[in-house]
C-alpha cells in the first residue's frame, strides 16, 4: 500500500506541475485512503501519519491555489483538508516533541490554514492561527538559530499576522508585526547576499508597512520606509 500511495503522490505532483489541478486532486484522493489504511494498521509508525498529513495538506494547498471548484466549496474543502492535516501533525508533535521537522510542518499547516481564513475574510481566525504558527516557529528558531529556513518562515508568519491585524482594524499591532518581519528579513538578506529571495520578501514587507503608514497618515515614518523600499528595489 505504501508504494502505491507514494506512486499516486508522485503522479499528483507531476499533474500539479502540469497545471492539471483537478487530475492532481484525484491522484491525491487515491493516495489518501491508502495512507489512512497504513495509519490504522500501524498506529505506532509515525511515518505513515506524516505521509497522510502531507497528502491532506497538499489537497488543501491545491484548493487554495487552483480554481477546481467554485470559491465557497473550494475554500471549505481546503479548510477541511488542512484541519485534518494539522490534527495529525499536532499528535506527531505531542508524541515526538524531539523531532523538529514535525513542529516545522505543523507551523506550516497553521500558516496554510491562516491563508484560508484570510481569503474568506475571517481575519480574527487568521490572527489566532498565525499566532499558533509563530509559537512553534519561535521555539524552533530558539533551539536551532542556524537553520535559516526556520528564521525565514518566522519572518513570513509575522508578515502574515501583520496583514491579519490590519484587516481586523488594529494598525499598531499590524505595524509591530511588519517591523519584526522587516528586521528579520534585513538580517537574512545581509547574511545571504547571494539569495535574492530575502530581498524579495523584504520588498513585500516594506510595501505593506509603507501602505499602512500612509493609510494612518504617519507620513514621516512612511517616507523613511518608502526610501528603504526604493533602495531594496534597486538591488533586485
Amino acid at each position: 500500500a505504501g508504494d502505491l500511495a507514494r506512486a499516486y503522490n508522485n503522479l499528483a505532483v507531476l499533474l500539479r506541475n502540469a497545471e492539471r489541478p483537478a487530475d492532481a486532486e484525484a491522484a491525491y484522493l487515491r493516495a489518501e485512503p491508502l495512507w489512512q489504511e497504513l495509519v490504522d494498521r500501524n498506529p505506532g509508525i509515525p511515518e505513515y501519519r506524516l505521509e497522510l498529513a502531507k497528502c491532506l495538506n497538499n489537497v488543501g494547498i491545491l484548493h487554495l491555489n487552483a480554481p477546481i471548484l467554485e470559491p465557497k466549496p473550494r475554500y471549505a474543502r481546503a479548510e477541511s483538508s488542512l484541519r485534518r492535516a494539522i490534527a495529525l501533525r499536532e499528535q506527531l508533535v505531542k508524541d515526538h516533541p524531539d523531532v523538529p521537522d514535525y513542529r516545522s510542518e505543523l507551523a506550516a499547516g497553521y500558516v496554510n490554514l491562516g491563508t484560508v481564513f484570510d481569503e474568506t475574510e475571517r481575519s480574527g481566525e487568521a490572527v489566532q492561527t498565525y499566532q499558533q504558527a509563530i509559537h512553534y516557529l519561535q521555539g524552533l528558531v530558539a533551539s536551532f538559530p542556524l537553520v535559516v529556513q526556520y528564521r525565514h518562515n518566522l519572518a513570513a508568519a509575522h508578515n502574515n499576522l501583520g496583514l491579519a491585524w490590519r484587516n481586523e482594524g488594529w494598525p499598531k499591532k499590524a505595524a509591530s508585526e511588519f517591523l519584526f518581519a522587516r528586521n528579520l528579513f534585513v538580517q537574512l538578506a545581509a547574511e545571504h547576499e547571494d539569495q535574492v529571495v530575502y530581498l524579495q520578501r523584504l520588498e513585500g514587507v516594506l510595501l505593506n508597512l509603507t501602505m499602512l503608514e500612509h493609510a494612518e497618515e504617519d507620513f514621516t515614518v512612511a517616507a523613511t520606509h518608502a526610501a528603504e523600499l526604493t533602495r531594496v528595489r534597486r538591488e533586485l
